[in-house]
């Protein structure tokens, strides 16, 4: 899986060289995030899912958002996420985002912030 996931971050790199317009940037850095996220490297995954939400297309920017919220909860940002869940569940519906993954993951970055600190509520 991990080469698959190397080998599709070179053609990813190679596809911003041959379509230089911009047009497919957004999907290019979705799917970026995704291969690197699949690799644990959820700093850069969260670094191409950021940039992919300002670049214009507001579909793709909701499921960037997603990517976002679970990168941060891969590497045990929970406030972060549940802000960024909390935020992507204003922005919904979105034709690439799961309404059931997103409540999930606010259940459970506020699922643990409460066991963490019960006297505190994340909102």
């Amino acid at each position: 899986m991990m080469a698959r996931c190397s080998e599709a971050l070179t053609v990813l790199d190679e596809a911003g060289i041959v379509l230089p317009d911009g047009k497919h940037e957004a999907q290019i850095l979705v799917n970026r995030a995704n291969c690197l996220m699949a690799k644990d490297d959820f700093d850069n995954a969260f670094i191409a899912a950021e940039a992919a939400t300002r670049r214009g297309d507001a579909q793709l920017a909701a499921f960037a958002m997603l990517q976002m919220a679970e990168c941060r909860m891969w590497q045990g940002r929970v406030p972060e996420a549940l802000t960024l869940y909390v935020r992507l569940e204003e922005q919904l519906p979105s034709k690439f985002v799961d309404l059931d993954r997103v409540q999930i993951g606010k259940a459970r970055a506020t699922a643990f912030l409460e066991k963490r600190s019960p006297q505190s509520k994340p909102f």
